[in-house]
C-alpha cells in the first residue's frame, strides 16, 4: 500500500536520526525522525539550523508517526517506525533524498556520523 515501514539499525549505543531532505542532502531545511533512546521516544523534529537550540520537535499534529520506537541492546540501537505516504509533506511515492546521522552518545548533540542518499519508493 502506501505505508512506509522503516528500521534503522546502528551499531553503538547512541541517539540515530533518519531526514527527509528538501535541500539536495543538506541537513538545514529537512525534517528529521530522530530517537533518543534515553527518553525512548523518536518523533518529527525541524532542522531549522546546526545549532541544537535550531533543532526543534514539530508541533503535535505534526507527529504522523505509525509505531515509533528506539531501542538499545548489546552494544546496537534500533529505531522503527510506519509512516503513510498519503498527504504527507515530508516524505512522497517516488524519488526522496534522505539523510541520517548517528553520536556515540545517548545525549542529543553533535554527530561525526552522517550522509545522504536518494531513493525511489515508487510503487
Amino acid at each position: 500500500g502506501d505505508t512506509l515501514c522503516m528500521r534503522l539499525e546502528y551499531d553503538n549505543e547512541g541517539w540515530i536520526g533518519l531526514g527527509f531532505s528538501s535541500t539536495d542532502g543538506r541537513m538545514v531545511g529537512s525534517t528529521a525522525i530522530i530517537g533518543l533512546p534515553d527518553a525512548k521516544e523518536a518523533k518529527y523534529y525541524a532542522l531549522d539550523g546546526m545549532a541544537e537550540s535550531m533543532i526543534t520537535p514539530l508541533p503535535e499534529s505534526e507527529q504522523t508517526l505509525l509505531e515509533a520506537t528506539i531501542l538499545q541492546n548489546d552494544g546496537f540501537t534500533v529505531m522503527t517506525f510506519a509512516k503513510s505516504l498519503k498527504d504527507d509533506e515530508h516524505i512522497s511515492i517516488g524519488e526522496n533524498t534522505f539523510i541520517f546521522a548517528a553520536a556515540n552518545s545517548n545525549q542529543f548533540g553533535y554527530h561525526d556520523k552522517r550522509g545522504a542518499v536518494t531513493l525511489n519508493l515508487s510503487s
